[in-house]
């Protein structure tokens, strides 16, 4: 077992990020270290434009999650029957605010204020459930975005390297194609998440240079899986294009790659 897969840069970060709330949950910031824990964990994303879109939106998902259990809990409507209302009420708000990636985080707020046990003042516990909860959001993100960011240049160059091997090992093993197509989906989420974080990591990466070598990529497993069915062939010009276009793209890969590695020196 390889535990140096296992413990990855976002493993680190969510421990990290959970002791600093935990801690936080020993001065009068946070009343309940289990709902700003549970807020931090829900705010450690892949990518920092994920955590500060998914953050927000989930301390909206905490705000409307405990306002429903406080308007339950108020007038003692916590039977089976109005929990499973309440629920409904949590899905319905959720979908009406385009918040559906919070909807457990508003599931757990409006429950915890119904059920819970409390003493003293229900408004104070509903406002202490939610203050804590977004705190622990608050937390998350700050750690996603200033401690060990993802390093989404690293990521690009290692898997273009990557499927610059598959491709050329391709050309002799037909089998391999399948391998490539699913390392380029692979590859194209990467990119996916370069392009989300693309206002809050600062280089000088060509946007445009790169999205032209995402596209040669694209086609090569069209142009492997052709120069194949051509084999043997007496279609010269067909296969001198796909070569051609394969040769191009690889060119092209190398270029990136160099570029990537460039960028990534520099802010050593």
């Amino acid at each position: 077992m390889n535990f140096k897969n296992l413990i990855g840069a976002r493993t680190l970060k969510t421990g990290l990020a959970v002791t600093i709330s935990a801690t936080l949950a020993l001065t009068p910031l946070i009343a309940s270290p289990f709902y700003a824990i549970l807020g931090t964990i829900f705010a450690m994303q892949n990518t920092v434009s994920n955590s500060f879109k998914l953050g927000k939106g989930r301390v909206y998902g905490t705000m409307v999650g405990a306002a429903i259990g406080f308007v339950f809990a108020y007038f003692s409507l916590t039977d089976p029957p109005f929990i499973g209302i309440a629920m409904m009420c949590v899905i319905i708000a959720c979908g009406a605010l385009k918040l559906n990636h919070s909807i457990f985080i508003t599931f757990t707020l409006c429950a915890s204020i119904m059920l819970n046990q409390r003493e003293g003042s229900l408004i104070i516990y509903t406002l202490h459930r939610s203050l804590d909860t977004a705190l622990g959001v608050v937390v998350g993100v700050i750690v996603n975005y200033f401690i060990i960011p993802p390093n989404h240049l690293y990521e690009l160059a290692t898997r273009m390297e990557k499927i610059k091997k598959l491709t050329i090992n391709a050309l002799d093993d037909e089998d391999l194609l399948i391998t490539l197509r699913n390392d380029f989906a692979t590859l194209s989420t990467f990119y996916r998440n370069f392009t989300l974080d693309k206002k809050y990591d600062r280089h000088s990466v060509s946007y445009s240079e790169l999205s032209v070598t995402m596209e040669g990529i694209q086609d090569l497993y069209f142009h492997v899986k052709s120069l194949h069915y051509f084999e043997g062939d007496t279609h010269a010009e067909l296969t001198d294009y796909h070569t051609g276009k394969i040769k191009g793209t690889l060119q092209m890969i190398d270029k990136t790659v160099a570029d990537l590695k460039a960028e990534m020196k520099s802010k050593s």
